[in-house]
C-alpha cells in the first residue's frame, strides 16, 4: 500500500502562506493624519472646490459660500485642520473667516494656534503680517479676557507665536493676560520666559520672571521660596529652537 505521508507533507507545504513585509510612508513632507480627524465626503468635495478656486485666474470667482454653508461646524473645523496639515494656510484662513460669520461661533483658541503655526512655517513677511492680523482679531474677540479653563490653549497660542518669531505679538498677548487678570501657571511662565529670551526680548522676559516670582511667593511659604525660585535660573539658554515641553 502506498504511503500517504509524502503527499500530505507536500500538500501542507504548498498551503503554507508566504509572509510579505509592506512598508508605508507619508507623502512628501506632510505630517500623518491624526486619529479622529476623518473628513466626510462633503468636506472633501468642499476642499476640492476651494482648491479649484485658488487655481482659477477668473477675478470674479468668490468663496464658494453655498458649498460650505451646507457643512456643520465640526466639518469646517476638520477642513481647517486638514488644510493646515497640507501647508495651505491661506485656504485655511478663508474657511476660518467663513466660520466666524456663523452667529453661533465662539472664539476657538486652538484654531488660532493652528493657523499661527501654519503661517509661521514660512517665516515670510506676508505670513508674519497674517500672524499679526490673527492676533489682533483674537484680542478683539477676547476683549472680555481669557478664561481659566483656556490656560492650555493660551499656552498653545504663545508657543505658536514664539515659533513664528513674533516677539511683539507674544508681549501683546502677555499684556492682555495681565490686563484681564488671567493667572498663568508655572508651565506657561516657562514658555513665556524661554520664548521671549529666544526672540531677544530680554526686558520683557525679565518682567515675566519678576511676575513669576511674585506669583510663586503668594502660593509658597518663605522657606520653600528660595529653593523653588531656582527653577528659572536653571533654565537652559538655547539659541536654537524652543525646547518642547
Amino acid at each position: 500500500m502506498a504511503s500517504l505521508s509524502s503527499p500530505v507533507s507536500l500538500h501542507h507545504r504548498h498551503l503554507t502562506p508566504r509572509r510579505i513585509q509592506i512598508t508605508c510612508g507619508t507623502r512628501g513632507n506632510r505630517p500623518p493624519l491624526q486619529c479622529g480627524r476623518a473628513l466626510s465626503s462633503e468636506s472633501i468635495l468642499a476642499i476640492q472646490s476651494l482648491k479649484r478656486l485658488s487655481l482659477s485666474t477668473n477675478p470674479d470667482r468668490s468663496f464658494p459660500t453655498s458649498t460650505f454653508s451646507r457643512l456643520l461646524k465640526p466639518d469646517l473645523v476638520a477642513i481647517i485642520s486638514e488644510l493646515n496639515r497640507q501647508n495651505q494656510p491661506q485656504l485655511a484662513l478663508m474657511v476660518f473667516s467663513f466660520l466666524r460669520t456663523d452667529p453661533s461661533y465662539k472664539t476657538d483658541l486652538s484654531l488660532y494656534a493652528s493657523l499661527i503655526s501654519s503661517f509661521g512655517e514660512s517665516r515670510s513677511e506676508d505670513a508674519g503680517m497674517k500672524v499679526d492680523e490673527l492676533v489682533s482679531d483674537l484680542m478683539k474677540e477676547k476683549s472680555d479676557g481669557f478664561k481659566e479653563e483656556e490656560r492650555m490653549k493660551v499656552t498653545r497660542v504663545v508657543r505658536a507665536l514664539v515659533k513664528a518669531g513674533r516677539g511683539e505679538a507674544v508681549k501683546r498677548v502677555y499684556q492682555e493676560m495681565k490686563r484681564c487678570g488671567f493667572e498663568a501657571d508655572e508651565y506657561l511662565f516657562r514658555v513665556l520666559v524661554r520664548g521671549l529670551k529666544r526672540l531677544g526680548e530680554e526686558v520683557a522676559a525679565k518682567e515675566v520672571e519678576n511676575d513669576f516670582k511674585e506669583w510663586w511667593y503668594q502660593g509658597s511659604d518663605r522657606g520653600k521660596l528660595e529653593r523653588e525660585l531656582k527653577v528659572l535660573d536653571e533654565m537652559p539658554q538655547r539659541d536654537g529652537k524652543l525646547q518642547e515641553i
